[in-house]
């Protein structure tokens, strides 16, 4: 832990606390799925995810720009999920995904501005990589969108990362871009789509779907009510 907090350069003493709490998550994570799932941790690829939160976590709660929502303030608002204005519907996708594996997942929940349930829906498909799941959750459930025709619809996801690729596009020959330029081309349809980024903790049932994909028999699932095991 030293060694981590020691790469985390000036912000370290500020953002200590906070790293403290995503570390104890992790292995706690990491202990239920080797319990549960007889999943082994890989601890490289748990440091990059790990350092990936920690600069978001940094970013939002740090960084010099966002000096009004450091830890000790009285303006820190709680993280949560919030509904859409009236005649919106909000999508939040996440991704899911099992170390040393093959395969991954992604999900969505659509609500409205109610906050009432509306749809859901989790897919599986043979790829570990958690961008790509990212991608494909939004993809599928702009799909879904258009099928169920949510005119004015709101993205939340908890990757910045893919938000910038669909807003900027991206160049041969990276990996993705077949994805990407589907997502942009079914953008340009006659509808209204606005994308947000959020935090981990305001997308956890989201979170809990796409999990369920990764142990679903069939590749796609589609919940016109909803889940038990969101109960």
């Amino acid at each position: 832990m030293d060694a981590f907090q020691a790469q985390q350069g000036d912000a370290s003493s500020r953002s200590w606390p906070l790293t403290c709490g995503l570390i104890a998550t992790c292995v706690w994570a990491g202990r239920n799925a080797f319990i549960f799932y007889g999943v082994a941790l890989n601890i490289p690829a748990t440091c990059r995810s790990l350092k990936l939160q920690v600069d978001e976590v940094v970013h939002v709660f740090i960084s010099p720009s966002r000096q009004h929502l450091t830890l000790g303030s009285s303006n820190i608002r709680w993280v949560h999920w919030e509904p859409p204005d009236d005649g919106w519907i909000k999508l939040n996708s996440d991704e899911a995904a099992v170390s040393n594996s093959h395969y991954g997942a992604c999900g969505g929940v659509f609500r409205n501005h109610h906050g009432n349930f509306l749809l859901a829906f989790s897919h599986r498909f043979n790829s570990n990589s958690p961008l790509e799941a990212e991608l494909l959750g939004i993809l599928k459930g702009l799909h879904l969108d258009w099928q169920y025709h949510y005119c004015n619809l709101i993205v939340e996801v908890d990757c910045a990362h893919a938000i910038r690729l669909i807003n900027s596009g991206c160049q041969d020959p990276h990996p993705l871009k077949k994805l990407i330029d589907q997502i942009q081309s079914i953008l340009t349809r006659h509808w209204c789509v606005r994308f947000h980024h959020v935090l981990r903790e305001a997308n956890q049932p989201t979170n809990m779907i796409a999990a369920f994909g990764l142990h679903q028999t069939n590749s796609d699932s589609v919940f016109n009510e909803i889940p038990p095991f969101l109960y």
